[in-house]
């Protein structure tokens, strides 16, 4: 979990395409942010045509060559098509990618997956860790509207009479309260069961009521 940690933590990363040691201990050596140990071996290892009859034993035997090459790296390996044929099937094929060295698995397909992945999710393979980042990113914008209205209280609101250096603490008291309380919430999700994207949401919309609330009672007064 601390390589996946590591990985989310950046803004940026690079994921790069990986399927035996060699090249894994020279992306590792190369600071690459993480590999995928793809089903695309089935074309670029064995010369087939597609992806469809790569086997779960090619993709341990590659995941496993990949995890020998690198302690570091996070790994990602795909699920490929004939092991998600039963939930049973998938929650054991994907324990088995784990056990080989994988970090995180990966399923591709659209809606029709959802079961097999809430599935594996009650089974405590969870993407929660994921889904937080996830929101995080997603609600930026929401996040920068939240700060602005934060910004309009101390020109508009019952703290513009204030000194300077008073509206510089609260401003920086205030921001660092949002960027915790922001923290805090993905912790919770994570260790409680809660909901990643409510607890992503929720301090942009409580500091957005919270300042319109205050707008609107100092233009009443």
């Amino acid at each position: 979990m601390s390589r996946i940690n590591t990985l989310l933590k950046k803004k940026n990363i690079s994921i790069i395409t990986c399927y035996d040691a060699t090249f894994s201990n020279l992306l590792e050596q190369c600071k690459c942010d993480a590999v995928l140990v793809g089903d695309s071996l089935g074309i670029i290892i064995k010369g087939e045509k597609n992806t469809r009859k790569v086997s779960m034993d090619e993709m341990i035997y590659h995941t496993q060559a990949v995890r020998r090459g690198s302690t570091s790296l996070p790994i990602i390996s795909d699920m490929p098509l004939l092991a998600l044929e039963t939930k049973k099937n998938t929650l054991i094929n994907a324990k088995a990618l784990i056990d080989a060295g994988a970090d995180m698995i990966k399923i591709e397909g659209g809606s029709s997956k959802l079961p097999l992945i809430k599935f594996l999710s009650d089974n405590k393979l969870s993407s929660a860790v994921f889904e937080v980042e996830l929101y995080k990113r997603l609600v930026k914008a929401l996040s920068l509207t939240a700060m602005i209205l934060m910004a309009m209280l101390f020109i508009f609101g019952p703290t513009r009479d204030v000194s300077l250096g008073r509206k510089i603490f609260f401003g920086v008291a205030l921001g660092l309260t949002f960027e915790l309380t922001s923290r805090i919430g993905g912790a919770i999700a994570l260790s409680f069961d809660f909901s990643p994207l409510i607890s992503s949401i929720l301090p942009a919309i409580l500091v957005i009521f919270i300042s319109i609330t205050l707008l609107v009672k100092k233009s009443r007064s």
